[in-house]
């Protein structure tokens, strides 16, 4: 008889169970998050473990690693092989492993309301068979994504026409933003992030695509003069917070998997809410220490926006070149993702209790914890 394991009944048991815990029944994890103490990837890092050793009344506990056990290109690796338990794994940085998963990380653009696309794209993955295997086949479980608030130009120099993009030298996220670059003619650098203040600093760019947040997670706020919102828009909308080496998850029991399914709720939802509150903040103390805040022609608006239109058939051709099947497909299921959550959480104040709600009902709720990741 297969019947499902709702999150109600499993937390309830493992409440029933809680006074029976012993020393020698507790299990400690190791966590990586792979970015620095106080940044919002961390702050969400903290806030699933937290909530895992609140859920589990201290059978599970984690020892949390932050830059030092493994750094974000390491952490694929990592997490399959058992170095850590759990990871904050970006796919886009593994993008062979990840063909499937990162034909929703190109479609970054289709949306800018960061609650939403979290929604988007974590429902798309948690129902996506093809996506879900390439996790099963790199030995981890998937537990959703966060994602940071719309991308704009962090620099050194002023950017807020069309000819000022021509020949400027950018960092860049993914293939997707690279094109927009390079369709403005400028030239496009992919960096990991811990690379990013250095580079800008040192003038190897002169300016990084980044949402606001990163003035004050990578201390952006003390190399850049200008920040230019509204261009390219977009999101990095596969921050997988918690994803959990395989074996480690097959060793659970269903009412220890279920708190780490319910953990993994909050720590998007702190993780989206840090980013938006953290980029509403980081643009008020921008403008407190002399950075100007520029807003984009709307000629450069227009632009972009029709970029954006036209990349999306591109998008899908490219996926397809990469192994991808029935991208075109895939990319409109997507758009219709976006749309439908743009709609759920329209007047919905984005606080971590309200998103934290949402997502467990349309999403996570539906999760049978007994069968997933089989």
């Amino acid at each position: 008889m297969n019947m499902r394991t709702t999150f109600s009944a499993l937390i309830a048991a493992s409440a029933l169970a809680a006074g029976s815990i012993t020393a020698a029944d507790a299990k400690e994890l190791t966590m990586a998050p792979g970015f620095a103490p106080g940044s919002t990837v961390n702050m969400g890092a903290e806030a699933f473990t937290d909530r895992v050793t609140e859920l589990t009344d201290g059978e599970i506990t984690f020892a949390i690693h932050p830059l030092t056990l493994l750094s974000v290109p390491q952490m694929l690796n990592g997490v399959r092989d058992g170095v850590a338990d759990v990871g904050v794994v970006l796919p886009m940085v593994f993008a062979a492993q990840f063909k499937e998963s990162n034909l929703i990380g190109d479609l970054a653009m289709l949306g800018t309301y960061s609650p939403a696309v979290a929604g988007a794209t974590t429902e798309y993955m948690m129902n996506c068979a093809e996506c879900l295997a390439e996790y099963t086949g790199n030995n981890m479980v998937y537990l959703g994504s966060g994602s940071t608030p719309d991308y704009g130009i962090l620099s050194t120099k002023p950017f807020s026409t069309v000819d000022d993009l021509k020949g400027a030298k950018l960092r860049s996220p993914n293939a997707t933003f690279n094109r927009w670059v390079e369709h403005f003619g400028g030239v496009a650098l992919t960096l990991p992030g811990n690379e990013i203040f250095e580079a800008v600093k040192q003038g190897v760019v002169d300016g990084a695509l980044l949402s606001a947040g990163e003035l004050s997670n990578i201390r952006m706020i003390d190399v850049v003069k200008y920040v230019t919102m509204g261009v390219p828009g977009g999101t990095y909308n596969l921050i997988n917070i918690a994803t959990v080496n395989r074996d480690t998850w097959e060793e659970l029991t269903p009412e220890l998997r279920s708190a780490m399914v319910e953990a993994a709720v909050h720590a998007v939802a702190v993780t989206t809410v840090g980013y938006f509150e953290g980029a509403t903040k980081s643009l008020e103390e921008a403008k407190s220490v002399g950075i100007e805040i520029l807003e984009p022609s709307e000629a450069l608006v227009q632009a972009s926006n029709a970029f954006v239109q036209e990349d999306l058939a591109q998008i899908a051709t490219l996926a397809s070149e990469r192994g991808v099947e029935n991208a075109e497909e895939k990319v409109a299921r997507f758009r219709e993702l976006v749309i439908k959550w743009e709609g759920l959480t329209d007047g919905m104040e984005p606080t971590v209790e309200n998103l934290t709600a949402l997502y467990k009902t349309e999403i996570f709720d539906k999760i049978d914890v007994e069968t997933y990741a089989k």
